[in-house]
């Protein structure tokens, strides 16, 4: 009989993950996609815990969220009277932004993989540039793609509202998400109401923690929710339904 593999509580590696992963270095996603930072990709193809985070030393996030004009919505629960009213409208306070800043990084998500490196792929699709390159075979948005508009670069990325009596804004995400992996692209092209590739290419950099193997999986699901609630990432944000 082959020997178990045993899953490992280790409350040490928990408790010390916070002040672990903040002593990380950060890696520009700009860098890894662009093959200056080839050494660590195997590192990112193993298990463990990861953190988005942006580069806010211009201000220019802070500055955004806190703007009364900016809206990001996710739709919430509903009954059969209140179909148009079920989109919860998000309000970032100061007190929240500055829980996530740490220095002049604010976090925007935080997450665990079998394999960091595919994951990272799946949350920026970075690959697909819909505003510079319009080639619709090759997107990911395929199930958003508009068929009456081919020369609108941007109408594939979210479906347009049909529903008069659901909220208009459906583009970048305040209708159905055009995939279920792609949670920080989605959530950043909520947040700026637009492509966000450029965005994360000029601003998003990325930190990761290893805990490799069947043996730690109970380890990277507490760590995973000891960061969450001690980083108060602004994109990690669902609603029950």
């Amino acid at each position: 009989m082959k020997d178990r593999i045993e899953n490992r509580f280790s409350l040490s590696d928990i408790e010390g993950a916070y002040d672990l992963l903040l002593d990380q270095n950060k890696y520009a996603i700009e860098k890894i996609y662009n093959g200056s930072l080839n050494p660590i990709i195997n590192d990112l193809k193993q298990q463990g815990i990861y953190a988005f985070w942006w580069n806010d030393n211009n201000g220019l996030l802070r500055k955004h969220l806190l703007n009364p004009n900016t809206e990001y919505y996710l739709k919430g629960p509903h009954d059969n009277s209140e179909k148009a009213n079920h989109f919860l409208k998000v309000i970032f306070t100061k007190e929240w932004i500055d829980k996530a800043s740490k220095d002049e990084y604010i976090c925007l998500y935080v997450g665990k993989s079998t394999n960091i490196k595919k994951r990272i792929d799946g949350h920026l699709r970075y690959n697909i540039d819909p505003e510079n390159d319009n080639q619709y075979s090759n997107t990911i948005w395929k199930d958003s793609m508009s068929k009456n508009k081919p020369d609108d670069h941007l109408s594939h990325l979210w479906p347009e509202c049909k529903n008069k009596n659901r909220l208009t804004k459906c583009r970048y995400g305040f209708g159905k998400k055009p995939n279920t992996v792609s949670q920080l692209r989605i959530g950043l092209e909520r947040l700026f109401n637009r492509d966000a590739l450029a965005l994360i290419k000029e601003n998003v950099e990325i930190s990761f923690l290893l805990y490799p193997g069947k043996e730690n999986a109970i380890n990277r699901f507490f760590i995973e929710d000891k960061l969450i609630s001690s980083l108060y990432p602004i994109l990690n944000i669902d609603v029950e339904r």
